[in-house]
């Protein structure tokens, strides 16, 4: 038992052209899926798991978001083009944090981003509507993805 799918030639076709007798034209032949089909069952199963694993990693990357976080991202759209570890239509949180900005620079960024910052990345529209607690909340959790904050300008000391 498996999926049949078939052709009937439609009437129409030969009828205005007249090119096939009735008893000429061709005739309707089942295609059976399940002898036509050649991929042995263990491959399938192989290749499933193999989609599976590389899913969850993906996923695993992404739930070690802190939950604040990820209700931030989701809030104000980050999510939409941007992942922890992974370009997405903008570059990743980890790369962002490569680049150590401070929390400063990275707010003033999100009001206002330089295209020439990131070469190869379509330009990011300036997400204004951010407020700046939680703008401050995301450049401070991104900067840890770098191994730690990003470092402020060191004051002297007091002698």
């Amino acid at each position: 038992m498996g999926l049949t799918i078939g052709f009937n030639w439609p009437d129409v076709i030969f009828a205005s052209h007249n090119l096939f007798s009735a008893s000429a034209r061709p005739q309707y032949q089942p295609v059976h899926f399940t002898n036509f089909y050649p991929m042995k069952k263990s491959f399938g199963l192989l290749f499933a798991t193999a989609l599976m694993a590389v899913g969850s990693l993906n996923a695993q990357a992404q739930d070690n978001i802190p939950e604040d976080m990820k209700a931030l991202m989701a809030k104000h759209t980050c999510i939409a083009c941007h992942r922890v570890d992974q370009r997405l239509v903008g570059p990743a949180y980890k790369d962002v944090a490569k680049k150590k900005y401070t929390v400063d620079q990275m707010v003033a960024l999100i009001y206002e981003p330089k295209p020439t910052n990131w070469p190869g990345y379509p330009p990011m529209a300036a997400m204004k509507q951010v407020p700046k607690e939680d703008a401050q909340k995301l450049a401070k959790w991104i900067n840890t993805l770098d191994g730690g904050a990003a470092k402020a300008p060191a004051k002297k000391k007091k002698a």
